[in-house]
């Protein structure tokens, strides 16, 4: 089931979030009216999905806490010690050397300058800019809350007034030199990427800096001190004389109210809320305010035009740092455990999803450009020729079309909706779909594979097959601009290699020769009769030639896909993540085939999958691919394999003749990647870790740490020959291990200075890492 993208709403409705200033209906949306313009640049933030991609987590914005992120932070909370000790020397008619201050100014707008930069450039329309000042603002905040009670420390008889005076002088300082760094980084930008237009990212930082409470206080609170603050550190007010002065008002009001229900009515129609809300909280109303103003009742308190100014400008002010805090109340810090990322939801430490991009400004991406992804791309055989043919034939032909064209393309956005897929892009006689789980995408292949053999049977003209492939791979997200709408595209190998995976004509190879001859100038008849013998010769083998949607290889290995393909990298990483399939074996068309129970009821449907064979695609590495075929109804025939079957290795011995039920007691399938890597402890007992390595990485990925015990090590017997001997075992143990956790990655840097260490790839020890 697909959930609606988070909102603005979302944070500010949650229980949480006390309400001081904001109503429903500024909390239902009416909040964009406080930001003006830049309410459209007021971040969301996202759902933030669990190891599984299934479970919320919490709602938040994922920050990826770094060392230079941290040390940025306490490059900040310096200058801002130093910044209120200068203004406390200077309230106090004390000396202070500046120098030490000047030269932090100058420290921390050289850290600042290129984050702002980094989210500047890479912002794009996905609101980078706003986020890191809902960070910074809340960094200046947190220090402010702790730096008013070390004022007070050093100098006892600091009052409230001072207090507030020094805090808003140093934090309006402290603003000004990250307003600097904005405009050197805007500066930079228009010569260094001048495509950028920095300046719609940055209404929302100014806003915050003119309001300057959200760098001051951490939230809204029920007693208003950040309102006391304000009104002294800001505005230079005695905070109890104007909460006297508001008193009075609000008695009057009571009065009002009292004597004129009318004025309650019509104020019920400008905020269906504020009738109920206490005439304090009424004058920083601003529908209140307005109302007053024009309100004839005798009993109307009448306000001086500068406290009018006064109450309304506190009341939008007031209102935005709700929101604003509300907002980067959610900034969720998250740690890096080996290739995840680890945070803490309430008490306990949650892993997140593979599939979240944690926000780094102090990285010149923000966030990872690439992103590692499960792909779906389908499309229609001839789709063009057919709907052309179509046309000659008639309007009423042509509209018959499209409305099968409707009802194909109905069906699937439900299949995206149901299986929580994303259409990154419709390609006019295809789609490509891209999603964050493996078993979800293979459902919704099987179910859009039986979904467009129902629609041929019932008349669909686009009847000439549907190439379908699925993946997994890497793909790089590049932004595409057109105008001021800004879209992301997929690119790179993972995108490649579905590409290279529905194509394959139907074979007229001596039909292309034939045309070529022709144009050359050669006679026709000359030409037919030479080609005669092969003209009519069928490259189709025979278990094609009985069902035409086939995938097939042709005796030069080239791929014909009109039906559907998977990658083994695909099918592992769906072994992995679907916990004991419901496997069986049956032969159809003359092959045998693994079926897999695709649904989550009993009643199917089925997948059948089968080896291919080894492709060598164009540009890229060769790679094992496997068909996969649909049935509504179990195959007749099917028996049911052992529970616990694995999946590929099973599919591997159905290629080679090896019956499934003998081989199921047989080992796990040995990944070539398998390796085992060891190391002593400070102890002098030896640590073992199993993970694939990869030596790009140089790094055991999804790798977990194991109690191993080398029974049956003869003595002066290698480590290594221990291992090979046992790999069959270790191989069992892995995939159990994947089953229930995704592992950790574990650079081998990590390991070789200590004493003791080795590894060793289970598969060719021969070939092991050094």
């Amino acid at each position: 089931m697909e959930f609606p993208a988070a909102t603005v709403e979302h944070a500010l409705q949650a229980p949480e979030v006390l309400g001081v200033y904001l109503t429903s209906a500024d909390r239902g949306g009416g909040w964009r009216g406080f930001f003006g313009e830049a309410a459209s640049r007021v971040p969301a933030p996202f759902w933030l999905y669990g190891d599984d991609e299934r479970t919320i987590v919490t709602l938040g914005f994922p920050f990826q806490v770094t060392s230079s992120w941290e040390g940025f932070c306490r490059e900040l909370a310096r200058l801002l010690e130093l910044e209120a000790r200068y203004r406390l020397a200077r309230l106090q008619g004390q000396s202070f050397d500046k120098q030490p201050l000047v030269k932090k100014r100058e420290e921390v707008l050289a850290l600042a300058t290129p984050l702002l930069a980094h989210a500047l450039e890479q912002d794009f329309g996905r609101l980078f800019p706003e986020i890191l000042w809902l960070a910074l603002s809340r960094e200046t905040a947190l220090r402010f809350s702790d730096l008013r009670g070390e004022v007070v420390s050093w100098a006892p008889g600091t009052g409230k007034l001072d207090l507030a005076k020094i805090t808003y002088l140093a934090a309006q300082r402290v603003v000004e030199v990250l307003e600097n760094a904005e405009q050197q980084a805007v500066h930079w930008l228009k010569s260094a990427a001048p495509w950028v237009n920095p300046e719609t990212g940055r209404r929302f930082g100014q806003l915050l800096r003119q309001d300057l409470v959200p760098f001051i206080s951490l939230q809204a609170t029920r007693d208003q001190q950040e309102l006391d603050l304000f009104l002294a550190g800001r505005l230079g007010l005695e905070p109890a004389q104007f909460r006297r002065v508001v008193a009075e008002k609000a008695e009057a009001l009571d009065v009002l109210r009292h004597k004129d229900p009318g004025f309650l009515e019509t104020l019920a129609l400008l905020d269906e809320e504020a009738p109920s809300l206490p005439s304090v909280r009424l004058l920083f109303h601003p529908p209140t305010l307005r109302l007053l103003s024009v309100w004839r009742h005798p009993a109307t308190p009448r306000l001086s035009a500068e406290l009018f100014s006064l109450l309304e400008d506190l009341g939008g002010r007031l209102r935005r740092f709700e929101v604003v805090a509300a907002l980067r109340a959610r900034i969720l810090p998250v740690a890096s455990s080996g290739s995840r990322l680890v945070a803490k939801s309430g008490s306990q430490v949650v892993r997140l999803s593979p599939s979240v991009r944690a926000f780094d400004f102090t990285s010149p991406t923000v966030v990872p450009s690439a992103v590692r992804r499960y792909g779906l791309v389908y499309d229609l055989v001839e789709f063009t020729q057919i709907l052309e043919d179509l046309r000659r034939r008639g309007l009423r032909a042509e509209l018959e079309a499209l409305r099968f064209m409707l009802r194909f393309q109905y069906e699937w956005e439900k299949l995206r909706t149901e299986h929580r897929l994303r259409l990154e892009k419709f390609l006019g006689d295809g789609a490509f779909y891209s999603c964050r789980s493996a078993q979800s995408l293979f459902f919704a292949a099987v179910q859009g594979r039986l979904i467009y053999e129902e629609l041929r049977e019932q008349g669909c003209p686009f009847n000439h097959g549907l190439r379908m492939a699925l993946n997994v791979g890497t793909y790089h997200l590049l932004p595409m601009m057109g105008g001021q709408k800004v879209s992301f595209e997929f690119f790179g190998q993972g995108l490649v290699e579905l590409s290279r995976l529905t194509t394959g004509k139907s074979p007229k190879e001596v039909e292309d020769i034939a045309d070529f001859l022709v144009a050359r100038g050669y006679d026709l008849h000359k030409v037919l009769e030479f080609l005669e013998p092969v003209r009519h010769e069928s490259r189709l083998p025979e278990f094609a030639q009985e069902r035409p949607y086939a995938a097939y290889l042709l005796e030069n290995g080239e791929l014909q896909n009109l039906g559907t393909v998977l990658t083994e990298a695909f099918l592992r990483e769906l072994e992995l993540e679907w916990s004991n399939p419901r496997l069986g074996q049956v032969e159809a068309w003359g092959l045998p085939w693994l079926v897999v129970m695709a649904g989550m009821g009993g009643t199917g449907p089925w997948a059948g999958l089968r080896f291919l064979g080894v492709i060598h695609p164009k540009g890229l590495e060769p790679f094992p691919l496997y068909e996969m075929v649909a049935w509504r109804q179990a195959p007749p025939g099917l028996a049911m394999l052992p529970p616990g079957t694995p999946l590929l290795s099973t599919l591997r011995s159905l290629a080679q003749g090896v019956s499934p039920v003998s081989q199921s007691a047989a080992s796990e399938e040995l990944d070539p990647r398998l390796c085992v890597a060891s190391s002593l402890e400070d102890d002098g007992r030896r640590a073992w870790y199993l993970g694939l390595w990869y030596e790009e990485t140089d790094a055991l990925h999804a790798a977990f740490r194991v109690p191993l015990v080398p029974s049956g090590l003869q003595e002066g017997e290698p480590f290594e020959a221990w291992l090979f001997r046992n790999r069959e075992e270790l191989a069992k143990l892995y995939q159990a291990l994947r089953r229930k956790s995704v592992g950790a990655m574990l650079p081998l840097d990590h390991l070789r200075h200590r004493e003791g260490y080795f590894a060793c790839l289970l598969s060719a020890p021969h070939r092991s890492p050094r």
